[in-house]
């Protein structure tokens, strides 16, 4: 019950599968529920939030050199815009600017969609600079 009212937030870059997002195609699943599962105090699991670079079953796109899609735009949006956007707004614009990416592997055009795999933030809140100490 320590973390029941911290933030905990999960930024994760890696692959869900073996699948190449293409431009066209579109993917869902669909979860099990196990009414067995034995009871405990739900709430140490709010104010979570996971952050994926993929869909489930998907792979996650980097560049050689200049590194995954996804944690370049996680950087550069949190370091332009932290101080001014809130944190969900900094993760839409995240989302937006690698669902505009394309790119081709072997002579296919691939895309990739980053998901927000868990949101149970009691609320949205802004990232602050603190300025390095010498």
């Amino acid at each position: 019950m320590k973390l029941k009212d911290v933030v905990k937030i999960v930024i994760i870059q890696a692959c869900q599968g073996k699948t190449r997002g293409s431009i066209n195609n579109c993917l869902t699943t669909d979860g099990l529920s196990d009414s067995l599962a034995p009871i405990e105090d739900i709430r140490q699991f709010e104010n979570f939030f996971m952050f994926m670079s993929t869909m489930q079953g998907f792979l996650s796109i980097r560049h050689k050199e200049e590194g995954s899609w996804f944690i370049q735009e996680v950087c550069k949006i949190f370091k332009t815009y932290g101080n001014e956007l809130t944190f969900v707004d900094c993760i839409r614009k995240i989302m937006k600017s690698i669902r505009e990416k394309e790119g081709i592997i072997d002579g296919s055009q691939i895309a990739q969609l980053p998901e927000i795999r868990k949101d149970r933030l009691l609320s949205d809140f802004q990232l602050k600079q603190i300025a390095p100490t010498i």
